[in-house]
């Protein structure tokens, strides 16, 4: 849960309030005019309801910050009524025309106070008490990651087996991964040629002893699907047709299609996996360094250690557990100093969902760094496909946290 929408939830919105200003807020939204006038703790001003053609002021909100009703709004000609985060809602959907979240909309207030406003050390403790109240209350974080097994047909990867050790070994540019040889035996790397796991590469997970998961990852090439009318579709890489999902052959092209395998289905995990509690690998970390290199895969991961980077761990996708800040306050005790946090987010939507999940659990905790990649035209580009000279300029010019957030979202800015 977003640490903020938790603090509102929880009613602990008292200790925020001298952070937000109402009146700025609906002016900021346009949610008033110049008739509107304070009596006691009310402001009263025409309906800002789009669908309610006010004339006289009918509608309150509530802008003392002492109030328990702070923020409630209500119009008793119409029935309009919510608090100020709903209502920042709907006036922004109204004037994008486009349909915002209450969380875009709490980001848009946190942004437009707490970025802007407010001093981050008086916020720092809030957001610790309220991530704290959270793992205690979260029944699965005290659980912890779950252990796992291996597949039945897995081996250890060798260089002769030459079709999986080549899949791995061979230069990002000859469509390989580029991952050193030694980190194959490093890691316990092997494959499956056959069972569910047939002709994929396992890698395993271990974390403080346990083998937690193993990513199970096609070595056959991608092939893109499409739904219409609810119908999934393989689309042909030759002339882009669309074929029936279990098509050996191309309808138009004959394009042989059986040699693929869908691109969602690329990476498997095993059934019930808890990678919200693994930051692989973690037991490796180089305890004289004062940071961590976060990224999204496994293969960004090996990708980066292969090339010398240490101190390289993922996430395993675009999101970042309250485990996950827990393992790493854990080593910054071990290291005894402040811990540098770089965060190398693929080029894509995900990687903005990974800073956005930054923002909100790391930025107050660790001096955070964005790492972003050169765009490339037409490419998504990530730290598990780019070029080490592509890798090499994203790190010489990665900067703080905060000012790629603000770039990033500049959307917002816009509302």
């Amino acid at each position: 849960m977003d640490i903020m929408q938790s603090i509102v939830k929880r009613g602990r919105l008292k200790k925020i309030k001298k952070m937000i200003d109402i009146k700025l807020l609906l002016k900021a939204i346009n949610a008033t005019t110049k008739i509107a006038k304070q009596h006691n703790d009310e402001l009263w001003d025409l309906c800002p309801n789009p669908k309610h053609k006010d004339s006289s002021p009918s509608w309150s909100i509530n802008v003392n910050p002492e109030s328990d009703t702070f923020g409630v709004h209500s119009c008793f000609a119409c029935g309009y009524k919510g608090n100020f985060v709903t209502l920042t809602r709907d006036k922004l959907t109204h004037s994008t025309g486009k349909e915002i979240t209450n969380k875009e909309a709490l980001d848009f207030i946190i942004k437009l106070f707490t970025l802007d406003e407010i001093d981050e050390d008086t916020i720092y403790g809030l957001i610790l008490d309220e991530r704290e109240q959270l793992l205690q209350d979260d029944k699965a974080e005290e659980l912890g990651p779950k252990e796992s097994s291996l597949p039945e047909d897995f081996k250890l990867l060798k260089p002769v087996h030459k079709l999986y050790w080549n899949y791995l070994t061979r230069d990002v540019s000859d469509g390989g991964r580029g991952v050193n040889p030694d980190l194959i035996d490093k890691y316990g790397i092997g494959f499956c040629n056959a069972g569910l796991y047939d002709k994929r590469i396992i890698i395993p997970f271990w974390q403080e002893g346990l083998l937690i998961s193993f990513l199970a990852r096609s070595i056959l090439p991608t092939i893109s699907s499409k739904k219409k009318n609810g119908i999934e579709f393989k689309i042909c890489p030759e002339c882009e047709k669309l074929n029936n999902i279990k098509s050996v052959e191309c309808i138009k092209c004959d394009h042989l299609l059986s040699g693929y395998v869908l691109k969602k289905e690329r990476s498997r995990y095993p059934k019930g996996s808890t990678m919200e509690y693994m930051l692989w690998s973690y037991d490796d970390l180089d305890n004289n360094l004062d940071y961590v290199i976060l990224v999204e895969g496994a293969s960004d991961k090996l990708r980066l250690e292969s090339l010398g980077y240490k101190n390289v761990m993922c996430v395993f996708g675009n999101k970042i557990s309250d485990y996950h800040v827990k393992l790493l306050q854990k080593f910054e005790q071990k290291i005894g100093k402040k811990l540098r946090v770089f965060l190398f987010p693929d080029a894509d939507e995900g990687g903005d969902i990974l800073i956005t999940f930054a923002n909100q659990k790391l930025k107050y905790e660790f001096n955070t760094f964005v790492v972003e990649l050169p765009w490339v035209p037409n490419k998504w580009l990530d730290p598990g496909s780019a070029s080490k000279r592509q890798i090499r300029i994203a790190f010489n010019t990665c900067q703080k946290l905060y000012k790629v957030y603000a770039r990033k979202f500049e959307n917002l800015n816009d509302i």
